[in-house]
């Protein structure tokens, strides 16, 4: 092998490395508000997602990206933590993408890979296995994500439940 394919091997390692450690930390809250939760109704429909802005006696209010939301507890049904694994997948494949670009450009004319001729073959097919490893490793990242489910059910008991929980 030559050098430049043992530095290629090298910087990818590193790269799926780092793709795997970005979550590691990412899902512990010391603090409720700002938390990005995903509130349901009682038939199980997602109605919301935000970040808690304050947990009331009888309403949850929400901050969305546009707007701000009183959610009453009589209309959740459950309430999910975190982001869904759909998302972990998704940042995944574009570190990947993006890795899998430089790599190729780097890799230049002179690092063919699987017979590639030219700089612009080299960035299509890191790209793509940029892509695909990243994603893979989202997909396994969602295997260590601490996301927790309530179930409130419109019942303020429960609710008053999740808010102790819920409190620092």
């Amino acid at each position: 092998m030559s050098s430049l394919q043992t530095n290629l091997m090298k910087l990818s390692l590193f790269a799926f490395a780092l793709l795997f450690s970005i979550n590691s930390f990412s899902q512990e809250s010391s603090n409720t508000t700002g938390m990005f939760i995903r509130v349901f109704d009682l038939q199980g429909n997602k109605i919301a997602k935000g970040k808690i802005q304050s947990l009331g006696n009888k309403e949850l209010q929400l901050k969305t990206k546009k707007l701000a939301l009183n959610l009453p507890v009589s209309n959740i049904g459950k309430i999910k933590t975190g982001r869904s694994g759909g998302t972990n997948v998704g940042v995944g494949a574009l570190t990947g993408t993006a890795v899998g670009v430089v790599l190729g450009v780097a890799a230049g004319e002179d690092g063919g890979l699987y017979g590639a001729t030219s700089t612009g073959d080299n960035v299509a097919s890191m790209s793509v296995l940029g892509a695909i490893f990243g994603s893979v490793a989202g997909g396994l990242s969602t295997l260590f994500k601490k996301n927790k489910s309530f179930n409130i059910d419109g019942d303020i008991e429960k609710w008053k439940a999740f808010v102790n929980t819920m409190s620092p």
